[in-house]
């Protein structure tokens, strides 16, 4: 680890851009801050409670973090967005069981702004308050209190306080989504300046940037569909008006086809409905593939359909979602489940006139 000044100055000046997704297309050996240490909740039941049998209990996580700049729209406000593995004894998992009913998770993502602690633990699931975070020198020292909250029975209240030391470490802080100069894939890479919008959808404004892994293994840039029009299509794998819209996009797209307009189709595939904020394995994005004719990358979607595009309709998202983009990635329109192609064509021949 670096001495704490030359820590503290790489914190202050080398964190992930939360006003951007400044992509390289040429992957570069990389520092990221690590993050590791021990975190502990205390849970206390309330007399009603503990006459129902529930007792007082606490359990440790232990944390390995390291620096993911890959997904800035989980936490567009935070200052640094971290992600790795959590440990905890049997003996504490026990304490965690009664307390939620459910094994703890292996895995979290944690970042902060302002003195602010986010949490998630989904893999891709967009990122709450949790507590504090005050970073001091070489730690962050984390804290919570939940205050009163309803049991299975009675009440109870869980506090939190632990400290990560911070570091830095070797590694790659796009986590192998770094997008490549040329796509094995075979996907045009115009290679567009960085996104620095706010991660919103708005019709007019340029659509938010984003990052996937595609059926070639590599990194796939959102903003490389820059020079065509583009529909990008939020599914899920099980989801039948989703199957019907990739099914039908060889008929649907026929009228753009005959008029020369060149369209993309940008599937963001999430694995089912009931994971919609889980990795899409590389095997369900070939079947995907093997099943539908694709006019454009499939991809796994990591989050950025539930971040980005539910948020417009109070984060229920319903599948397919679905986004029109002009050449100059300017949205045109969105909406959610499938009208049929003729409404989306309509959108495009209108914006042609």
């Amino acid at each position: 680890m670096p001495p704490v000044l030359s820590l503290a100055a790489w914190l202050a000046g080398c964190h992930s851009d939360s006003d951007g997704l400044g992509v390289p297309r040429d992957p570069v050996d990389e520092e990221v801050i690590s993050a590791a240490g021990d975190v502990t909740w205390t849970v206390v039941f309330d007399d009603e409670a503990h006459a129902a049998g529930l007792a007082d209990c606490s359990y440790t996580r232990t944390y390995d973090l390291a620096e993911d700049r890959s997904v800035p729209w989980l936490c567009v406000d935070c200052d640094l967005q971290l992600v790795g593995s959590t440990a905890m004894s049997e003996e504490d998992a026990a304490c965690y069981r009664t307390l939620t009913g459910v094994d703890p998770a292996t895995q979290e993502r944690i970042g902060w702004s302002d003195g602010t602690l986010r949490r998630a633990i989904l893999p891709f699931a967009p990122l709450v308050e949790a507590g504090t975070a005050i970073v001091t020198d070489a730690t962050v020292d984390l804290a919570s209190d939940s205050g009163p909250l309803d049991a299975s029975t009675g009440g109870v209240t869980i506090t939190s306080a632990g400290t990560l030391a911070l570091g830095v470490a070797p590694g790659d802080p796009m986590h192998g989504l770094t997008p490549p100069i040329t796509y094995e894939c075979g996907w045009p890479a115009p290679d567009p300046p960085p996104y620095t919008g706010d991660y919103q959808l708005e019709q007019g404004e340029i659509v938010p940037d984003g990052l996937f892994l595609d059926a070639c293994d590599e990194g796939f840039r959102l903003h490389d569909v820059k020079g065509a029009y583009a529909v990008i299509e939020i599914s899920a794998a099980d989801c039948a008006p989703c199957q019907t819209m990739a099914s039908t996009a060889d008929s649907g797209l026929v009228p753009l086809e005959e008029a020369d307009i060149e369209i993309a189709v940008v599937t963001l595939l999430a694995p089912s409905l009931a994971a919609p904020l889980s990795p899409s394995e590389p095997a369900l994005i070939s079947a995907w593939n093997d099943t539908f004719e694709p006019h454009g990358p499939v991809v796994g979607d990591r989050g950025w359909g539930f971040a980005v595009a539910a948020s417009q309709w109070g984060y229920e998202i319903v599948y397919p979602t679905w986004i029109v983009v002009s050449p100059k990635l300017q949205v045109l329109d969105y909406g959610q489940g499938f009208p049929g192609w003729d409404v989306i064509v309509d959108v495009i021949q209108d914006a042609e006139r």
